[in-house]
C-alpha cells in the first residue's frame, strides 16, 4: 500500500532532479511543492528537500539552503515549516 502511495512522489522527485540539471529552477521548485505532504517522509522527503536546497543555494541564498536543509522531511514546504 505504501508502495502505491509513494510512486508519484518518487516521479515527481525525479522529474525536478532532471528539471534542475537543466536550469530549469522555477519549475523544479513546482514539481517539488506538488509532491503530497503524505508522501514527505523518509527519502522521498530529504531528496526533495536536499532539491530545493540547491535551488536556493544556485539562487546564492546559503543561509535559506541551510536552514531548508535543518527542515524535518514532512514538513509543510508552502507554509515555510
Amino acid at each position: 500500500m505504501r508502495q502505491q502511495r509513494i510512486g508519484p512522489a518518487v516521479m515527481l522527485n525525479n522529474a525536478a532532479h532532471d528539471l534542475l540539471t537543466q536550469g530549469r529552477y522555477d519549475e523544479a521548485m513546482a514539481l517539488l511543492d506538488a509532491i503530497p505532504r503524505s508522501s514527505r517522509g523518509g527519502l522521498v522527503g530529504m531528496a526533495a528537500l536536499s532539491q530545493r536546497a540547491y535551488v536556493l543555494f544556485a539562487r546564492g541564498d546559503a543561509a535559506g539552503a541551510v536552514a531548508v536543509s535543518a527542515e524535518p522531511p514532512d514538513c509543510d514546504w508552502a507554509d515555510g515549516c
